[in-house]
């Protein structure tokens, strides 16, 4: 597909000319402006504009940053009269990649006009794979042709070759990777590319924290993006050394949707679980450690200790049973005494449309955790004017700003979380301060619309860009 540098809307008998990337010269006389009309609905006179094909591990509705990401831009590209359809390596029949069994998925459907293909976590190549890794002396054998990490990737799975095959027949105009928590669904993207000469846009989701974010297998499989986009402008300096400096890195952000937040009801939240006008502190996420929750319920015994009438309200589903996250979690909360376990109201998965009026009943947010690219969690607090706590990590600090929308703490002690809780809940002014300062920067830089701005536009320019072949190593650099 050819772009033109200008994406020319009409609405009604008034035309608009968008420039895909001003500062994109190879854009300049590649072709002639697109052309579509836009309802209320975006929906577009000829589509698709652009045929975008994702690779990811999940997709919704499991829930997650990452799947929550992929499906709120997916959508709204797929409004505007995009072809978005996603490969999720994440099938409901295996014990080894359990997070999609509880959902029963189809195979194929298509969600507010994303079509979405579940393929079998391990495909026929993954078991022979296994097999023969469990005779003898063939381990030593395979590294005789590639390195030990690549033997572990591939044998690690997911891992289906039918995914490439039903790449290769769809001839995406653009290929991206969403979330690199598992590096063979990146390595696939690598062959896919390989294969088809499709661009490749990675979108990493790096949590630079932890320790899977700097394999030298991960810097390897960025080098061979052509584009990548970032969260944070953390992450974007955290990958630029590793990458050439022809590949474009992008911040683009993540967001939330302000009218979904029109109707929440705090209140009835607080009556269902009978909360009353007791203090709330909330935390909402995937009862994982990294996430800060087991701190939380720590930091909660020394707020406890002054404050009985505070409620903790934790929502987000457990992992599966006997996994080590869910064992951690069970431990910190055997770990308090009756008393204090009856102050903890657990939500064990809930709807999304109840999830505005969860954080609603909150006073305060708290997410110490060391497990994030962005935090849309943050956002979404904030929609509710909530004061939020977050860990003093790299990627928490693009987005929460210290001491003016929220606090940001030392995820390893509980005694600072529990100090910041207490501050936040008896000084109510502040709070509520920080969280109409939350809000508001929410509304002007983070809604979801904003953010398919800016990923439209790199998709397009890529596009349009990927003719030329990409620039030679010695090129100066488009960042």
């Amino acid at each position: 597909m050819h772009l033109g540098s200008c994406l020319e809307l009409q609405s009604g008998s008034t035309k608009h000319c968008v420039p895909v990337l001003a500062a994109a010269p190879a854009m300049e006389g590649v072709c002639s402006s697109l052309r579509y009309a836009l309802s209320d609905a975006h929906r577009p006179i000829e589509t698709p504009l652009m045929r975008i094909l994702h690779l990811s591990p999940s997709y919704y509705p499991d829930a997650g940053g990452a799947e929550t990401y992929l499906q709120q831009v997916s959508e709204r590209l797929a409004q505007r009269g995009h072809e978005i359809t996603v490969f999720v390596t994440h099938a409901p029949i295996s014990s080894r990649f359990p997070a999609g069994n509880h959902l029963n998925l189809a195979r194929s459907e298509v969600i507010n006009r994303v079509a979405v293909k579940r393929f079998e976590p391990e495909g026929h190549f993954l078991r022979w794979l296994n097999t023969l890794l469990r005779q003898r002396g063939s381990y030593r054998f395979l590294r005789m042709f590639m390195p030990p990490e690549k033997i572990e990737m591939l044998s690690g799975g997911p891992l289906n070759l039918g995914t490439i095959a039903a790449a290769l027949r769809y001839k995406a105009d653009i290929l991206t990777v969403t979330n690199w928590s598992f590096t063979s669904i990146v390595y696939q993207g690598y062959l896919i590319k390989r294969l088809t000469n499709v661009p490749l846009l990675g979108i990493p989701l790096l949590h630079t924290e932890e320790e899977w974010s700097r394999s030298a297998l991960r810097a390897e499989m960025l080098a061979k993006c052509d584009v990548i986009l970032a969260l944070t402008d953390h992450e974007k300096r955290f990958i630029e050394p590793r990458v050439p400096r022809y590949c474009g890195v992008h911040v683009v952000g993540a967001g939330v949707d302000p009218q979904s937040f029109s109707d929440r009801d705090g209140a009835q939240v607080r009556r269902r679980y009978g909360i009353g006008d007791a203090p709330v502190v909330g935390y909402v996420g995937r009862m994982q450690p990294t996430k800060g929750v087991v701190t939380t319920i720590e930091a909660m015994k020394s707020v406890w200790a002054l404050d009985s009438r505070v409620r903790l309200l934790l929502a987000g589903r457990h992992f599966p049973r006997g996994t080590q996250q869910d064992q951690e979690f069970e431990q910190a909360l055997a770990g308090l005494s009756p008393g204090e376990r009856a102050r903890v109201i657990h939500v064990d998965g809930f709807d999304d449309k109840e999830k505005p009026s969860i954080f609603d009943a909150m006073d305060v947010f708290a997410m110490p955790s060391t497990a994030e690219s962005f935090g849309i969690a943050y956002l979404e607090a904030w929609m509710c004017r909530k004061p939020v706590i977050g860990s003093r990590i790299g990627s928490t600090q693009c987005v929460v700003e210290d001491g003016v929308d929220g606090v940001l703490v030392d995820p390893n002690d509980p005694r600072e979380i529990a100090a910041v809780i207490l501050e936040l809940l008896a000084d109510r002014k502040r709070a509520q301060r920080m969280g109409q300062q939350g809000y508001e920067k929410t509304l002007s830089r983070f809604t979801w619309d904003k953010i398919t701005d800016k990923v439209e536009r790199i998709f397009l320019n890529l596009i349009a860009t990927s003719d030329q072949g990409r620039q030679s190593p010695s090129a100066p650099s488009p960042r």
